[in-house]
């Protein structure tokens, strides 16, 4: 049930009836103001308060009505104040009722609500005067002088407002009261009954208890609806917040299905890869060999033959060979270590031994840079462990420090220490040459890394020397690190038990075969 918000948009014949209704109940207003208020005394003012505070207060009921407090205000002031008193109580409160809330009253509204309602309580109380006599009225005179008056209060009210928003929307006034106010008869007899009672306990109790309690009960009423509101609000962003969870819960559990299935789809690209690696590296291997062999016979047979023209090609040949042969060697490590193929061959032999053979293999590559290479002697030191990855990693670590040092020094000396940890070796390698920033340290063990572009230039290298080194010092039970000073030089601490089978004793992750991560932290400046 809709009419216009304007009064100007409103038919002629609306405009007309709210006219009427505005005009009727002016005149009213001031007729009820000139007696209403000096005849009752507190007792009005009571009353009048009561309507105000109650002017937008509403039960619901079953069924879909509601009860509106104010017209039991209205209805147990004509019975307490009479005719003029009520119509000044009822104007108030409908006004309050109307305006509420102030930043949307329509001022035709509220004049048409005006005239309405005081014309309807005239009308109320006439009904009521003609059942309740004037003196000494009794209480069944009374109860059901009040049942008209709310009969007469229900059918005014409905029947008026049908009638303006008939005309303002052209809609039958029978189908607007039948669908709108037939349904509400219930709540202006509930309201009849509840201003009869309230007049009755208000005859019973003296003014001051009732000027009391009556503010008492309606600011309880107000703050029950205050915080019934409050909690309705509470409970539903609960819910909401719920819902929020759970569908927060669904999407965590879809993303996370969703890394795990990338995450092995990704695993298994790695092994594809890592075994694509080591089987293309493999079958490399096999010609490059033919080529360093054939190259080496062919400068013999140069030699012997007296043809010294083309040795120096040869030699060359041989060379890049060896080189790239190199190369895909480290390919082949890292790949067999992220393929989970590697294994720990243990064995028996004197480091004295092996650092003679490692010093041997990098003279050539120290003397090219101009560098002296310094083996400090060492007593004869037994171990028991992977011979050949030991000589892996301490050639990596000296070919990289004589490969970025130039007409410098690269040291190597070790010592032995028996601390917390079991019976260990201690290696260190320092060289004077070309030294590292702090940011790269963070990563130097990290595969296929080098300090820069222009590093990888100068130097050549495939980035996989230090990478292999620390993971094979980890599959041995020890490990590697390094300081450096850019221009200064660096240092590299290479520590690894002494017996193998002692470090696993003491619950270090070393097998026989072992699978050995990627993960690892750090990147190598070396090949």
């Amino acid at each position: 049930m809709t009419a216009p918000a304007r009064f100007t948009q409103m038919p002629v014949p609306a405009r007309v009836l709210v006219s009427i209704f505005g005009g009727a109940g002016v005149i009213e207003l001031l007729v009820a103001l000139r007696t209403g208020p000096s005849s009752a005394g507190g007792l009005f003012f009571l009353m009048l308060g009561l309507a105000i505070v109650t002017a937008r207060a509403k039960v619901r009921l079953p069924g879909g009505s509601t009860l509106s407090l104010l017209t039991s205000v209205v209805l147990g002031a004509l019975m307490l104040l009479g005719t003029q008193g009520a119509v000044v109580v009822s104007v108030m409160g409908v006004v309050v009722q109307s305006s509420f809330p102030w930043n949307r009253r329509i001022s035709h509204r509220i004049y048409f609500n005006v005239g309405m309602v005081s014309t309807t309580v005239l009308l109320a109380a006439s009904g009521y005067k003609l059942i309740v006599p004037a003196i000494r009225p009794s209480t069944g005179d009374q109860a059901a002088g009040i049942l008209m008056a709310s009969f007469i209060y229900y059918l005014c009210n409905s029947i008026f407002v049908s009638l303006v928003v008939s005309l303002s929307s052209r809609t039958s006034v029978w189908h607007l009261w039948h669908s709108n106010f037939l349904y509400t008869t219930p709540a202006f007899l509930l309201a009849g009954v509840i201003a009869f009672v309230a007049v009755r306990l208000a005859l019973v109790i003296q003014f001051g208890v009732l000027a009391a309690v009556v503010p008492m009960l309606a600011l309880t009423y107000y703050s029950t609806r205050v915080y019934l509101g409050s909690l309705a609000k509470e409970k539903k962003h609960a819910a909401e917040m719920s819902e929020l969870n759970a569908s927060l819960e669904r999407r965590v559990e879809e993303r996370s299905e969703s890394l795990r299935i990338a995450k092995e789809l990704a695993e298994q690209a790695s092994r594809a890869k890592s075994a694509f690696l080591a089987n293309m590296s493999h079958e490399l291997r096999t010609p490059l060999n033919a080529i360093i062999g054939y190259s080496e016979m062919l400068q013999e047979i140069s030699q012997d033959s007296g043809d010294p023209e083309p040795v120096d090609d040869l030699r060359k040949i041989c060379t890049a060979a060896k080189h790239l042969l190199s190369l895909i060697n480290d390919l082949l490590d890292i790949s067999k270590i992220e393929a989970g193929k590697v294994e720990v061959h243990v064995e028996c032999f004197d480091l004295a031994e092996v650092l003679h053979e490692v010093a041997s293999t990098v003279e050539p590559l120290a003397a090219k840079n101009r560098n002296a290479l310094h083996v400090m002697p060492c007593e004869s030191i037994p171990m028991r462990s992977d011979r050949t990855k030991i000589c892996q990693v301490l050639i990596n670590v000296l070919t990289n420090a004589c490969k970025f040092t130039e007409a410098g020094a690269v040291s190597l000396t070790v010592c032995r220490n028996n601390g917390e940890e079991g019976d260990c070796v201690e290696i260190r390698v320092e060289d004077t040459g070309i030294g590292m920033e702090p940011e790269l340290l963070e990563r130097l063990f990290e595969p296929f890394t080098q300090a820069d572009t222009s590093t990888t230039r100068r130097f050549g290298g495939t980035g996989l020397g230090l990478a292999i080194s620390r993971k094979f010092c980890h599959l041995l039970g020890g490990d590697i690190c390094v300081s450096s000073t850019p221009g200064a030089g660096s240092t590299f601490d290479i520590s690894l038990p002494v017996d193998i089978s002692e470090t696993r004793a003491k619950g270090f992750p070393v097998l026989e075969t072992e699978t050995v991560g990627a993960g690892d932290r750090g990147a190598g400046r070396g090949e």
